[in-house]
C-alpha cells in the first residue's frame, strides 16, 4: 500500500484556496489517492472546532512523501496529523498527540528506504 498522511486545516481562518495548491502538490509527488472530510463541533452556537481534513496515499518510494512534508511544512496554517507507513503491517509514525518532531520522522523515513 504505502505511505499514508493526514493534514488538517482550520477552516476558522480564511486560508484562500490552499486545498487546491496542496492536492496538485501531492499530485506531482505521485499520490496514489486522497479523500477529504469535514469536523466540525461547537455548543449553543459557537464553534469551536472547524477543520478540513485531508488524507493522502503515497507509493513506497520515500523521496515522495518527504517531498510532500517539506511542501506541508512551509506553510504553518496546515497541521499534519498523522503520518503512517501501511505494508500489511500498519506502522503509525508520526502522531500529532505524541509530539514527535517531524524532522525525526523524516530521517526514520529516509532509514526506512534504505532497507527496501
Amino acid at each position: 500500500m504505502g505511505f499514508l498522511i493526514e493534514i488538517y486545516l482550520d477552516k476558522r481562518h480564511g486560508q484562500g484556496n490552499i486545498e487546491m495548491q496542496i492536492i496538485k502538490n501531492a499530485e506531482m509527488n505521485e499520490c496514489e489517492r486522497f479523500h477529504t472530510n469535514y469536523e466540525v463541533s461547537g455548543i449553543r452556537k459557537t464553534i469551536h472546532k472547524n477543520r478540513y481534513i485531508m488524507s493522502f496515499t503515497f507509493p513506497d518510494e520515500t523521496k515522495h512523501i518527504i517531498n510532500f512534508i517539506r511542501f506541508i511544512k512551509q506553510n504553518p496554517r496546515i497541521h499534519i496529523d498523522t503520518i503512517a507507513y501501511d505494508n500489511c503491517v500498519f506502522q503509525l509514525l508520526y502522531s500529532s498527540q505524541n509530539k514527535k518532531s517531524l524532522k525525526n520522522i523524516i530521517e526514520t523515513i529516509q532509514k526506512m528506504s534504505a532497507s527496501f
